[in-house]
């Protein structure tokens, strides 16, 4: 790739870090003087270019087919959102004496125009935690604007006053998308376990079809999605992390007598292994009993086949291949309906004694610690996103059968991580199981994950 430098005539902050990228800026930044607006851009773009470039860079410098366009949009639009939280970052950085200072809300366009994409800025004072003031900035990147191309990433930093740079780089949310009508070109998610279903995406909600017997539907993350290698790296080669996804099961007549939905984590195809929290019944009666009941589900599972809905927590048994119970509890106190939207949330923990001390890494035994909260669609509604859960008296905190509210499994943690090499385990994902043919009868929304170890210390990002 060749390098050029260019700028863009009556336009002080353009700059050019690669290719045909330019950089210009609305009113936000009048208060910069040109040159050193300019330069602050070309330090914070040029920080991106690298992973502008491993997204499909090629497009802005050859002629490129709609294949590459489409499947690297998402991670353009990720890396054009981050680099409105650097620009954040350094401003901050260079009024961290100030108490009150925030960062100009604004739109900031990449190139002629925005023809290269856009990110807008809105930042807000963060004093919950009293010991370390934060800012709240609010990065959404679009790339394509306008067309049907057009995709959307918006980051939500939390930065530390007192040292704003701690806050460079995170994890960032992951959301259903259009490319869901086509699995095989979309970039953020893969359907590893019936692959006859027919996915689509409406009014924000994933929607499953099949026309077989029954039906099977298990997604992953794909591994370039989301950096986890980098967080665990981070963080003493720990991976911590949370999930929420909205489920739905549009249930009626004769259907719905067996059924589980929910979220997958720890998820490794290649080795076979994995846990999930499902939204789950099976009624005692044989005559109706779906395949994949017999196949994917272990023996644990009889003793819920009484026709309640349950919470279930299951490990994927390296024995027997099947998801086998670690714990239970009745659904319906924790806001589960039929025909009603119910949030999951997923808090995973990975523990090492001796915990260790950053840059160190853990060379003790690990333990994942595993918390589940849920929420009806009445107090936490589809199209709602946030991370209070733990102050939010809108969720519950599961109670298991067991009286537990954390469950402490070690069956299956990341420690063989660092003897294997790309591709890396898929980690996260959702499966939904139906024990009819599906014709949106199983629905999905508001997917969203956050990590610990791409944040730095006292800064973190969602």
């Amino acid at each position: 790739m060749t390098y050029r430098n260019e700028t863009v005539k009556k336009n002080p902050n353009a700059f050019n870090p690669a290719g045909s990228i330019y950089v210009s800026t609305r009113s936000a930044l009048r208060r910069i003087p040109c040159q050193r607006g300019a330069l602050l851009l070309n330090l914070i773009v040029g920080m991106v270019a690298v992973g502008l470039l491993g997204a499909g860079m090629i497009y802005f410098t050859t002629t490129s087919t709609y294949g590459e366009l489409f499947a690297n949009r998402q991670a353009r639009a990720y890396y054009v959102a981050e680099a409105g939280g650097q620009l954040a970052i350094k401003l901050l950085n260079e009024n961290k004496t100030s108490t009150t200072y925030l960062p100009p809300d604004g739109a900031y366009k990449l190139g002629s125009n925005g023809s290269d994409g856009e990110f807008s800025l809105t930042s807000t004072s963060d004093n919950t935690d009293p010991d370390m003031p934060r800012v709240k900035v609010i990065s959404l990147g679009v790339v394509h604007k306008g067309t049907w191309l057009e995709a959307k990433k918006k980051i939500t930093y939390k930065i530390p006053r007192s040292n704003p740079t701690a806050a460079l780089d995170g994890t960032t949310d992951i959301f259903f998308d259009n490319g869901l009508n086509d699995v095989e070109d979309d970039p953020t998610w893969e359907l590893v376990e019936g692959l006859n279903s027919n996915l689509t995406y409406k009014n924000g909600e994933l929607l499953i079809k099949s026309s077989v017997k029954e039906l099977v539907a298990v997604l992953a993350v794909q591994p370039e999605a989301v950096d986890l290698v980098t967080a665990r790296t981070n963080s003493g080669e720990l991976l911590s992390y949370e999930v929420q996804v909205k489920v739905k099961l549009d249930i009626e007549g004769n259907k719905g007598k067996f059924f589980a939905a929910g979220i997958t984590f720890r998820m490794d195809t290649d080795r076979n292994h994995a846990y999930g929290v499902s939204f789950f019944r099976a009624i005692a009666d044989n005559k109706d009993m779906p395949n994949w009941f017999a196949d994917n589900f272990g023996t644990s599972f009889q003793t819920l086949r009484n026709g309640n809905s349950y919470i279930v927590l299951w490990e994927k048994s390296s024995s027997t291949g099947k998801y086998e119970l670690i714990d239970y509890t009745l659904a319906q106190p924790y806001g589960f309906a039929v025909d009603s939207w119910t949030t999951f949330v997923l808090n995973l923990r990975e523990e090492c004694n001796p915990q260790p001390v950053s840059p160190e890494v853990c060379t003790g035994s690990r333990q994942n610690r595993i918390q589940i909260y849920a929420a009806s669609s009445s107090v936490y509604p589809k199209g709602t996103i946030n991370w209070s859960y733990a102050s939010n008296t809108n969720f519950k905190l599961v109670t298991w059968n067991s009286g537990l509210s954390a469950i402490i499994d070690d069956t299956w943690t990341t420690g063989y991580w660092s003897t294997i090499t790309a591709p890396y385990p898929e980690e996260v994902g959702i499966h939904a199981y139906y024990d009819q043919p599906s014709s949106n009868d199983q629905y999905f929304a508001d997917f969203a994950m956050r990590g610990e170890g791409l944040g730095g210390s006292g800064g973190y990002q969602y």
